[in-house]
């Protein structure tokens, strides 16, 4: 909704949404892939809201793509107010690489302890082969879809 608004809001709506759908639609995936790690982490931590440390973990996940968002944002915002475009263009662009930098980063950090927990948790055979009977017959599916008649 956001990025409708933006793009219908302004005159020269091309190149907005052209704009928009190389950084606008990324970055919010970037958000979103940061709020999943951020979360991810606070469940491998165990987290119940005990402790100061927990409730950072919970609450991160909230907080960290907002201000990711924030960073995106303000530099544009700047920039239409006729401020040193120059500059706010750097910071916007800086902002962005930094971005991916750090949310790429976290993500591989958890995707890691993620794997591991999921290594050393228990489980037992009748799972594990139920899993594995999904997964084959998951890939069996999207082999064979194209092959299928459509109705």
């Amino acid at each position: 909704a956001e990025n409708f608004f933006y793009v219908t809001s302004l005159g020269d709506w091309k190149t907005v949404a052209g704009l928009r759908a190389l950084t606008a639609v990324p970055a919010h995936g970037l958000n979103g892939l940061a709020m999943g790690a951020l979360l991810v982490s606070a469940r491998l931590e165990g987290v119940k809201g005990n402790s100061l440390r927990e409730l950072w973990l919970a609450r991160s996940a909230l907080i960290v793509p907002m201000l990711l968002h924030a960073a995106y944002d303000f530099p544009l915002f700047a920039m239409g107010k006729h401020l040193s475009k120059v500059w706010f263009g750097t910071v916007w662009v800086l902002a962005i690489v930094l971005s991916w930098i750090f949310v790429v980063r976290l993500f591989n950090r958890v995707l890691a302890r993620a794997a591991f927990a999921d290594m050393t948790s228990p489980h037992d055979a009748a799972s594990k082969a139920n899993i594995r009977l999904l997964m084959q017959s998951g890939s069996m599916g999207l082999m064979t879809r194209p092959f299928m008649r459509q109705s």
